[in-house]
């Protein structure tokens, strides 16, 4: 129990690997409830019950039958048409030595669940509830074949789709900008997210997370006077001594940073505060770019200084019109001249950045044969420009090597 902002001691209650716990008040009912899904004893059984509790007299103490779910992972806890239901998710079968279990669900009635169905899930690390379009959703995570994604239908839940995700670890549901998404994590410390396409009605992959390692993700809202809801995804580092937080937004590939507002808030004697705008670490080749911050609506009798408007400078990422140089295959090219006049195409490449429109110059030099004698009518054109548009990486030199009669040694000519 909280006193004087700490934690104490309050109460214990056995448990047999105990998996997850939720807290539980029927509609219209002042009882209060604990549920606690039990995976396996020390045997490493997991024909274990999990068991409900009820507040009676300051205590919570055991209440109704255990219920009854091998190796039981998580718990959701969901109403439909005023009726509240339970759903456990199954990891193991010991008895049967199968990944493949019965999750159950069960409905409150007479003050305690009563088995509603079974579904067959496939190492199921948890379950998840949520509303989806107006319709109830169960999420099976199952972590050796896709996880189970179960619409409410007549009384009962039914199979809607499988979501491809592989060694799925934790799956959880947010809205974002009215836009439904999972966000997954897998046993291999990847983390990806899923958007729902009211098109197809499935979650389709959307974009990867970028933190990797991660042992669960949580969606959480945070309500702000100034942007309404924020929301921020918890995630729990299993490779680094810090967990963080990430930040969600939605802004078009050329962005460069995430725009925002927000509200500062001085106490008394507070004299400086700060805050934070993302900048984001591309490869897109642009040239240096400006924003700008502004204060305003200064309260409590205060007013905005004339330094109140700061311009912030993102410099362009290395040279963003880019690198002109010939290709490795155009660098030193040996050949023979031939019978009749032909074509030497000679490649141009633009590297590290293809911003803006470029003019390079070319010419041809030296064009002297090893004896020290000239055949200026050799190689033609001399000179000329290569042009290269917005976003264009190669072009070609087109030379003529003029074929004649004259014996001649080598010759060598350079662009």
């Amino acid at each position: 129990m909280f006193e004087n902002g700490t934690v104490l001691h309050f109460q214990d209650i056995s448990t047999q690997g105990g998996s997850d716990v939720k807290f539980f008040r029927p509609q219209g009912s002042g009882d209060s409830y604990l549920i606690f899904a039990n995976m396996k004893d020390n045997s490493g059984n997991t024909a274990v019950l999990s068991k409900v509790y009820k507040w009676v007299n300051g205590r919570f103490v055991e209440h109704g039958p255990g219920l009854n779910c091998r190796g039981a992972s998580g718990l959701a806890l969901f109403r439909v048409n005023n009726r509240n239901f339970l759903a456990i998710s199954s990891y193991y079968d010991s008895v049967n030595r199968n990944y493949q279990s019965k999750s159950v669900t069960f409905e409150w009635r007479n003050d305690q669940f009563v088995l509603l169905s079974e579904i067959t899930t496939n190492g199921a690390t948890g379950v998840e509830y949520f509303m989806l379009d107006g319709d109830h959703i169960l999420l099976f995570v199952n972590s050796r074949s896709s996880p189970g994604l179960y619409k409410w239908n007549a009384g009962t839940f039914v199979l809607h789709q499988d979501v491809p995700i592989t060694n799925a670890k934790s799956v959880k549901e947010f809205l974002l900008n009215n836009e439904a998404f999972l966000v997954s994590t897998t046993s291999e410390g990847s983390s990806h997210l899923w958007k729902w396409d009211r098109n197809t009605s499935n979650f389709q992959f959307y974009t990867n997370v970028t933190e990797y390692g991660a042992q669960d993700i949580q969606p959480i809202t945070i309500q702000d006077s100034v942007n309404h809801n924020l929301t921020l995804l918890a995630v729990a580092m299993e490779t680094t001594s810090e967990s963080r937080f990430l930040q969600l937004a939605m802004v078009s590939a050329q962005a460069d940073f995430i725009p925002r507002n927000g509200q500062l808030i001085f106490n008394n004697g507070d004299t400086e505060l700060s805050f934070y705008v993302t900048i984001f670490n591309d490869s897109i080749s642009e040239p240096d770019e400006t924003f700008t911050v502004a204060l305003s609506n200064a309260t409590g009798g205060s007013v905005i200084g004339p330094n109140g408007n700061l311009e912030v400078n993102i410099l362009s990422n290395g040279n963003p019109y880019g690198r002109i140089e010939f290709a490795m295959a155009s660098a030193y090219i040996v050949v023979e001249e031939r019978s009749r006049d032909w074509v030497l195409h000679l490649e141009v490449l633009r590297e590290q950045g293809n911003y803006g429109e470029v003019i390079v110059a070319w010419n041809s030099t030296g064009n002297a044969s090893e004896s020290g004698s000239h055949g200026d009518d050799d190689v033609y054109p001399a000179s000329g420009e290569i042009v290269f548009m917005e976003g264009e990486t190669r072009k070609t030199i087109n030379l003529t090597i003029v074929a004649d009669d004259v014996p001649e040694v080598n010759e060598v000519f350079q662009v």
